[in-house]
């Protein structure tokens, strides 16, 4: 049951993080500095609770995905667009 506690709090210490952005335009100029703050903020989180290894790297995976979502660009294709 406590992995699934963990589970819970690395979803939820992320959501509340990248939501503070929700509000944010983000656009070719802004996204770097955006990105670059959820980045920063989402590594103080995980310094601060979730020090344990195994932790960490759902931390991690978690937040990465998330951060690949909202940032990675893909044409009508489905191909990169960077």
């Amino acid at each position: 049951m406590d992995k699934f506690k963990i589970i819970y709090n690395a979803i939820t210490d992320i959501g509340k993080i990248i939501f503070k952005y929700k509000n944010q335009k983000i656009t070719a100029k802004t996204e770097d500095s955006i990105c670059e703050m959820m980045v920063m903020e989402l590594q103080q989180k995980k310094n601060e609770k979730y020090t344990d290894e195994k932790n960490g790297k759902l931390f991690d995976e978690m937040a990465s995905t998330v951060l690949d979502f909202i940032f990675f660009k893909e044409d009508n294709n489905g191909t990169n667009n960077d």
